[in-house]
């Protein structure tokens, strides 16, 4: 993204908008491959909310078991 003429900080954000959705679509594909559409539609939903909590304790200084514990239980 630099070399297209971006600034680092919008490179950085754009890298990870592209990383974020490439791997939303993947948990969706992955469980339309094994569930039902609208189980695959709540596992991406499931997925990104997950990746959102993460990044919060990830700058919280929180711990990392007990908050990926309570976001996976919210999720079931």
């Amino acid at each position: 993204m630099e070399k297209l003429g971006a600034p680092t900080a919008t490179a950085a954000l754009a890298a990870k908008a592209l990383w974020t959705v490439a791997a939303v679509a993947g948990v969706i594909a992955l469980a339309r491959l094994f569930v039902s559409k609208a189980a695959a539609d709540f596992a991406g939903l499931a997925f990104l909310l997950h990746i959102a909590v993460m990044r919060y304790v990830e700058r919280a200084g929180l711990e990392v078991p007990f908050a990926a514990t309570a976001a996976w239980t919210l999720a079931a």
